[in-house]
C-alpha cells in the first residue's frame, strides 16, 4: 500500500489531478506548483488511479475502534 506523505491537504491532492489532466502538467512542474516532491505527486496520481481518491482508506494498516464485528 502506498503511504504518502501526510502535509499535502486535500485540497492540494485534487490541485495535483486537476493539473494534471486537466492542465496536462507535467509530475516534475506539479511538483514545483504545490511545493512538494515529484515521488510525492506520482503517488497521489497512482493513488487516484487506483482508487479514483486522492485520499488513503480509513484504517489501512491501521485497527480502528469502530472495526469490532
Amino acid at each position: 500500500s502506498l503511504v504518502i506523505s501526510g502535509h499535502l491537504s486535500v485540497g492540494d491532492r485534487w490541485r495535483i489531478i486537476s493539473l494534471r489532466f486537466d492542465q496536462g502538467m507535467t509530475p516534475n512542474q506539479i511538483a514545483y506548483i504545490i511545493n512538494c516532491s515529484r515521488i510525492t505527486v506520482l503517488n497521489i496520481l497512482q493513488l487516484f488511479r487506483e482508487t479514483n481518491n486522492v485520499t488513503e482508506h480509513e484504517g489501512r494498516g491501521r485497527t480502528l475502534l469502530n472495526n469490532r464485528k
